[in-house]
């Protein structure tokens, strides 16, 4: 099924849509429950989104738009990724270690990240132009600016939570105000919708995985709010040359979107999930790990199963882009029901990234970057298992810069045992 033909579908019984987007709330209110901590989880936000994508296939069911076969297969898909998903679950315990020298090597990591930040950025501008102004911004003119934006990313987390750490303890309010302005700016004019929200979710990762602290209501997340929703609005009305009006229309589709996927691989006859092509279904899980580190020829990799879809229904366009591919449709396309033993195994390993390996990182500002950007991107799995793992493979690049620094200023880590009050915030 094309997008107009949902829209149409949508318009014509716009209260069955509704209805599936409450039943599907009902169903996972007890996950949302679980893990609503606090408002600005990035978790929670991505399960939302979970939520809004996986209404889809029911508001098809309702109306008769999907054949059973695949329906009962996305739920059976879903409950054991979800069943995965809870395994390693666990409330917050925090590593019985901290490092106590960690300011004589943060401070230059800093530095250098800034640095990092500010030229790759500006070189990137150069090379491929504002990515708001741009038709898509994925579409690259260079394989090197691909490089940069892998340490763009993780500069930003780490400038950013580390403003956060030098504004409580060392009062440094300028250089907290001009960093978190230089974020913002870069990340409206990055295009990326999502990327406006880095900002409060890196406040969340750093008052998790280094305040250890709780909170359930704060004033500077009520008054920042509005700023996303502006800030969202804005990078629609810069892409779209549209009024505000139509920027607002674009954001609520941005929302029922999520579920893109299966309108096209499920929807009508599922005829575009035939066309789909993948010649090397053992190795498509690993595509977003093997991929950027080159180590199998380029050739060897089929494109991604969203770029494909894409392609399908836009045969005349070239754009780099297409919808996210969620454990569910991976499974079906490349083992048909035998992709359910895969939505688990998925389910499994976000699970592990994002719960199991906080208690063995030790506390400090640099750590608490690191697993704020495997949290993040540990997270990502949840919509596209390939966006996840090459978030790892960025993490595991800059942590290896962090080692080398570590070893050019002659610093050797220090541990001590400490004995933390377990919080769930």
């Amino acid at each position: 099924m094309t997008t107009d033909k949902f829209i149409l579908l949508l318009l014509d019984n716009i209260w069955i849509y509704f209805l599936s987007l409450l039943l599907m709330f009902i169903v996972y209110f007890p996950l949302i429950k679980k893990i609503a901590n606090c408002l600005i989880n990035p978790l929670l936000f991505a399960v939302i989104m979970h939520v809004l994508t996986n209404t889809v296939p029911v508001f098809l069911f309702f109306t008769g738009r999907i054949q059973e076969y695949y329906f009962y297969y996305f739920i059976i898909a879903e409950i054991v990724f979800t069943i995965g998903f809870l395994l390693f679950f666990s409330k917050p315990i925090c590593c019985k270690y901290v490092i106590i020298n960690d300011n004589n090597y943060s401070n230059i990591i800093f530095i250098f990240y800034l640095i990092v930040f500010v030229v790759s950025t500006l070189i990137t501008y150069y090379i491929e132009g504002i990515p708001a102004f741009k038709a898509s911004r994925l579409t690259l003119k260079s394989n090197f600016t691909g490089i940069l934006n892998r340490f763009i990313g993780f500069a930003s987390t780490y400038i950013t939570i580390f403003v956060f750490y030098v504004f409580k303890y060392r009062k440094r309010k300028i250089l907290t105000a001009i960093v978190l302005l230089l974020v913002a700016i870069t990340s409206v004019l990055s295009g990326s919708k999502s990327a406006i929200l880095s900002l409060i979710f890196n406040y969340y990762c750093y008052l998790y995985f280094y305040e250890n602290k709780s909170f359930k209501k704060n004033k500077v997340i009520l008054l920042l709010s509005p700023f996303f929703i502006i800030a969202a609005l804005i990078v629609i009305f810069l892409r779209s040359n549209r009024n505000i009006l139509d920027a607002i229309i674009s954001l609520a589709q941005r929302f029922i979107g999520n579920g893109d996927m299966y309108w096209i691989a499920f929807g009508d006859d599922a005829e575009y999930l035939d066309k789909i092509v993948i010649k090397h279904k053992y190795l498509y899980p690993l595509i977003g790990f093997l991929s950027p580190l080159h180590i199998l020829p380029s050739n060897i990799y089929d494109d991604y199963i969203g770029l494909q879809l894409f392609r399908i229904i836009h045969p005349t366009l070239n754009n780099i882009m297409g919808p996210n591919t969620v454990a569910p449709l991976m499974g079906i396309v490349l083992y048909g029901w035998g992709g359910i033993i895969l939505c688990f195994l998925i389910g499994l390993f976000t699970s592990f990234l994002i719960f199991k390996l906080q208690k063995k990182i030790p506390k400090s500002i640099t750590m608490a970057v690191i697993y704020s950007y495997l949290y993040q991107n540990g997270i990502s799995c949840l919509t596209d298992l390939a966006v996840g793992l090459s978030g790892i493979v960025t993490l595991i690049l800059n942590i290896i810069i962090i080692y080398f620094i570590c070893l050019l200023i002659n610093h050797r880590v220090k541990y001590r045992k400490i004995t933390l009050r377990n919080i769930y915030v």
